[in-house]
């Protein structure tokens, strides 16, 4: 069963953040076990695909 993706707009804005930055960035998500950093970083996943696709030349 698949959670659904809540509560992680700051989160989200960060990463954004951090991906539209010009150049390169090396991004670190840390914490406890099963507090959801894959979950967040699948569900980034969308964000983060637009937004290197369209620095694409």
């Amino acid at each position: 069963m698949r959670l659904p993706f809540l509560d992680r707009v700051r989160e989200l804005a960060r990463l954004q953040r951090a991906l539209s930055r010009p150049g390169g960035s090396l991004i670190v998500v840390y914490g406890r076990r099963r507090c959801g950093k894959s979950r967040l970083l699948q569900g980034m996943m969308p964000i983060a695909w637009t937004t290197c696709v369209e620095d694409v030349p």
